[in-house]
């Protein structure tokens, strides 16, 4: 069974629906939808826009715990997403033929055995910074970042010392591996990645200093906690958030992820980098769902924003109109399957999901 997210919000106008033609199952239910601008007159006159419905449904889709401590107030709604915007923009200006530098792994999310990302740039004994192994390496933008934060260093007096950069898979699933032997898989999950799921096998990661909890309290760990974000470098794992990362605390582990994006953590998801990537991983989720082709093989299930009086009863003959094409499925085809009431107040939001046993295409 395929499953079409329900990441994104669609907007909905009923007409020519009336309670009783629907129940014989004779009447049509008409759908509006659309995710372009500008906004059809129903959507401007509701007052709510595409972007801050979407919005809305991606938090609602973040943990319990994010929610408790990421706030978007509806005075600071279209702040948000125009910093949002400003982040995607940054990320769209890097290279297009490899991952993202926002690209969300973690336990949950991961890379193949074979991912390498591309042109990796040997670190070398330099008058910025300090190595302290010949096979460290990062993708160049991570580089070109690291060059910057260590000249900044410098000029405040430090030295900034590189310890552990780009790993592959193989190196990995061997460091795991001995941790595992050392310390047993309880505790090896809490410090070690599995293969395939290493910031590290990034290329846009590292690791600072001594690589030990005392590394934050180093005049060097200190002014990197300071200044990092300001270079484009995020600290990975903080303090507290175990729960959140899958990690307990390392204060020696950078990532690079933009400039913008450093802000945008700090200034909306309490500074917590796991919490930004989710976002923005579910927030593109429903974007890329919006524009993929999907095909319907069994259900489909959709949230609605009812924006005139309706009701509706299954089955019934129901037209999509999208900005895409136009798609009509008959009561032969499909099966509306709605929540326990049948009665939707203006505004109200509610879900519903379409059975069919047909491959016709939802969208382009």
């Amino acid at each position: 069974m395929r499953i079409l997210s329900a990441f994104f919000a669609i907007f909905v106008l009923f007409a020519g629906c009336s309670k009783s033609a629907s129940a014989r199952g004779t009447g049509a239910v008409h759908f509006e939808v659309t995710d372009a601008v500008p906004l059809l007159q129903e959507e401007k006159d509701s007052g709510v826009s595409p972007e801050v419905i979407k919005l809305h449904n991606v938090l609602n889709l973040m943990s319990e715990r994010f929610k408790a401590e990421v706030t978007v107030s509806k005075s600071d709604e279209k702040l948000f997403l125009q910093d949002l915007n400003d982040v995607l923009q940054e990320e769209s200006s890097f290279r297009s033929d490899d991952l993202s530098v926002l690209y969300l792994i973690d336990k949950k999310h991961s890379v193949s055995s074979a991912y390498v990302p591309k042109d990796l740039v040997p670190l070398v004994k330099n008058p910025l910074f300090n190595i302290n192994r010949n096979d460290l390496s990062l993708r160049p933008d991570a580089y070109s970042a690291l060059n910057e934060l260590a000249g900044a260093a410098q000029k405040d007096g430090i030295t900034l010392l590189v310890s552990s950069t780009y790993r592959s898979y193989d190196y990995q699933k061997n460091l795991f591996e001995k941790w595992v032997r050392i310390d047993g898989l309880e505790e090896a999950e809490r410090e070690s990645a599995r293969p395939g799921t290493s910031q590290h096998q990034l290329g846009s990661a590292i690791d600072f200093g001594s690589i030990t909890d005392d590394f934050a309290e180093t005049e060097m760990g200190q002014w990197i906690y300071e200044n990092a974000s300001d270079y484009g470098w995020s600290l990975s794992f903080p303090n507290g958030y175990e729960d959140v990362t899958g990690y307990r605390w390392e204060c020696w582990h950078f990532r690079y992820i933009g400039k913008t994006a450093c802000k945008f953590q700090n200034k909306w998801f309490c500074g917590v980098q796991q919490y930004m990537h989710e976002f923005i991983d579910a927030w593109k989720k429903a974007c890329n769902n919006l524009q993929k082709k999907a095909v319907l093989k069994s259900t489909a299930f959709f949230y609605i924003q009812c924006l005139k009086q309706s009701s509706i009863t299954s089955p019934a003959k129901i037209y999509f109109a999208t900005k895409f094409t136009s798609l009509s499925f008959t009561t032969t085809d499909f099966t509306i399957c709605l929540p326990s009431r049948n009665f939707f107040a203006p505004s109200s939001f509610f879900a519903i999901s379409i059975r069919t046993s047909s491959a016709e295409p939802l969208g382009a």
